[in-house]
């Protein structure tokens, strides 16, 4: 499996290709279906793959920032992160796509995509992967949050998750963790969206507003949680990636799935453990109350339960893990995160 976090369906794989349909997919011209299939707009569950990240930094940042946020300020960088996401998926999977070309022809599920199965040549794909790139640096310079001091870093945590995750792809090639390039793209995402908020955790706006050591503690706990957020992806998509190792074996595609085979549900227990220890150790550097700890206990109840259940032998059980069961923890999460923000005096 070539663990895209992207791929999510809970259909077998094709035996021909089936244009997409409902929702956009009624509406645009049938030139645009697969470009919008590039962007997985087909593809809803890998969205939140995306966004739960932003969220859950946006969060860090409401639980911390004094005075309290207003309500207006958080919906309208989660709309904002919101539509960021939808591109910012949509280049990073152009980008995966016309590198995994061939793999992907070698893979049932992933045969009938656009560059796999002819639909968009590699210089077009190429073409619209640079045209939404442009787009996310328009938006990460113009951002209009930019006018607050701590938003001075957004353009430089923006090109670091959208460096990371474009160059993912590479590294099925030459490791069997791609898994873990990819939690780290995804969770530099929660200090651009804290600092999209107001809170740069990393203190890149260079303004040292903070003491030493209330820096350190923020910066401590931003990356505690970044660690753990990573980890968190780590696991699901490892037992996303049980979908297609079979043929990914065949086809010399390389992941955490393919090199854990049977061990794969322990890896992801001992994984766990380290999650939950370290999202326990974020609540403890920031001082937060009871309600954050109780979704941390959430959280290692929802994923223990989900290693016990997953099949990893059924593709739909995988798919269920990286959808819905990700986002009960996500849910979970952000539970803890904001409701630090509701009780803030």
């Amino acid at each position: 499996m070539k663990a895209n976090p992207s791929r999510s369906s809970h259909t077998p794989p094709q035996s021909s290709y089936q244009p997409p349909s409902g929702g956009i997919f009624t509406i645009i011209p049938p030139a645009w279906v697969p470009y919008a299939e590039l962007m997985r707009l087909d593809r809803p569950a890998g969205y939140f793959a995306f966004i739960w990240h932003y969220l859950i930094g946006i969060g860090f940042g409401a639980a911390l920032i004094s005075p309290r946020l207003s309500p207006i300020t958080i919906a309208g960088a989660t709309i904002y992160l919101g539509v960021w996401v939808i591109v910012l998926r949509g280049a990073v999977c152009t980008v995966n796509d016309n590198l995994d070309q061939e793999f992907d022809r070698q893979v049932a599920r992933t045969r009938w995509r656009p560059i796999a199965r002819g639909a968009v040549s590699t210089t077009q794909a190429n073409l619209f992967a640079a045209t939404q790139f442009v787009i996310l640096a328009v938006m990460a310079v113009k951002c209009p949050f930019r006018q607050s001091p701590e938003a001075t870093a957004i353009p430089v945590y923006a090109t670091l998750t959208a460096v990371i995750l474009s160059v993912y792809p590479l590294g099925k090639r030459v490791t069997d963790m791609p898994q873990l390039i990819l939690g780290v793209g995804f969770a530099a995402a929660i200090p651009y969206a804290a600092a999209m908020v107001g809170l740069d955790p990393f203190d890149l706006d260079g303004r040292g507003v903070l003491t030493q050591d209330e820096s350190h503690s923020l910066a401590t706990s931003c990356l505690s949680l970044c660690v753990a957020c990573a980890i968190w992806t780590v696991i699901f998509d490892t037992i996303y990636a049980h979908q297609d190792r079979e043929d990914d074996i065949k086809a010399g595609v390389r992941s955490l799935a393919v090199r854990l085979g049977d061990n794969t549900k322990l890896a992801c227990a001992v994984m766990t453990t380290a999650q939950v220890a370290l999202l326990v150790f974020t609540g403890v550097q920031c001082q937060f109350s009871s309600v954050y700890f109780v979704s941390c206990a959430g959280v290692a109840l929802a994923l223990t339960v989900m290693l016990v259940k997953v099949d990893l032998r059924s593709a739909a059980s995988c798919a269920w893990c990286f959808g819905k069961g990700t986002g009960i923890v996500g849910v979970i999460l952000l539970a803890g995160l904001f409701g630090e923000y509701l009780i803030m005096k």
